[in-house]
């Protein structure tokens, strides 16, 4: 044990006692006061470096859109809102390159008592393979600049006009990710991006992401995309898509060349962890396949299945 861990639960301690004079003083619930991404990232950025070790960096800062955490006290209400880039708590994960060791520290700020910084479980899901640096100084960084360039994004605005209740699942700042199968071929990849994740299915799904280095927005409003994958130098071309029926996802895979005879594939989150393999398979012969994932057990989000074969591999996303 550090000699800093004392004080670090000391601060988890004070800001979750206050929570819960705060929904015993409100009648069992509270929102707190909501904040952009900036606000607390200094404060959060020094408590890492004391706890974990002074090289430690950011590697993705997040949020959730609309849920509610029970502490002992009662109901404390996270949320954000997609026309300010505000939220009630933001996460941000630190990682040490010395230490190889992650922590997350939550920044919320209370009616009264102001910033409040503590390590927690970060309410957003953090891939595993996520391990680059954020660099924070960037002109797009921040969610207060993020939301600034959607709201001239003419599928964003028109999205949040036809569903104006609706919330990203989840809010995050963070590398780019083999799984953002949504972003175009001249999208720039060598630089964070801001990534909301809207469920749903049909016409109610959006996937939006917003350059942190140039600001360039993307939003998809669809249930599914197609991809056009091959291996250089193959000769391969696998064509993916995506059927939604009422229990599952059917992925639909068409090799034309005979020669590849076997494939290998699993379903993946937004977070890039894998979560399901398929429970049927049909097809295989001239080179056509179609993969079944029964999806009852999983929640609505966006969802990729990866899946290679001799030659080929490729990725196809769809909001369930």
């Amino acid at each position: 044990m550090k000699l800093n861990d004392g004080r670090m639960i000391a601060r988890a301690i004070l800001a979750l006692f206050a929570l819960m004079v705060c929904t015993r003083a409100s009648g069992q619930s509270i929102t707190l006061e909501p904040i952009h991404s900036d606000v607390a990232f200094s404060i959060a950025e020094a408590e890492a470096k004391s706890v974990l070790a002074a090289d430690a960096v950011p590697v993705l800062i997040g949020a959730v859109g609309d849920k509610v955490t029970l502490t002992q006290g009662g109901a404390v209400h996270l949320t954000f809102d997609p026309d300010s880039g505000t939220s009630s708590a933001w996460a941000y994960v630190f990682r040490s390159p010395s230490e190889d060791r992650r922590i997350t520290i939550i920044g919320i700020s209370i009616p009264g008592l102001g910033l409040q910084v503590f390590e927690g479980e970060s309410p957003v899901p953090i891939p595993e393979q996520i391990t680059t640096g954020l660099d924070h100084a960037l002109r797009y960084a921040t969610s207060a600049s993020m939301i600034t360039r959607l709201n001239a994004d003419s599928v964003y605005v028109r999205y949040r006009r036809d569903f104006p209740a609706k919330r990203p699942e989840i809010i995050a700042f963070r590398e780019v990710l083999a799984g953002d199968t949504l972003l175009p071929a001249a999208f720039p990849i060598d630089a964070p991006v801001w990534s909301l994740v809207f469920a749903g299915r049909g016409g109610d799904a959006m996937t939006c992401y917003v350059s942190g280095r140039t600001g360039e927005t993307v939003c998809v409003r669809a249930a599914n995309v197609a991809s056009v994958v091959s291996a250089p130098g193959s000769g391969t071309i696998a064509r993916l898509s995506v059927v939604a029926a009422e229990k599952g996802l059917r992925v639909r895979i068409s090799v034309p060349e005979a020669r590849t005879r076997r494939i290998a594939a699993a379903l993946y989150d937004a977070a890039g962890r894998r979560v399901l393999e398929p429970t049927g398979v049909e097809g295989g012969s001239m080179g056509e396949w179609t993969l079944i994932f029964d999806m009852a057990q999983l929640p609505p989000g966006f969802y990729y299945c990866r899946a290679a074969g001799d030659g080929w591999s490729g990725a196809v996303g769809t909001a369930w």
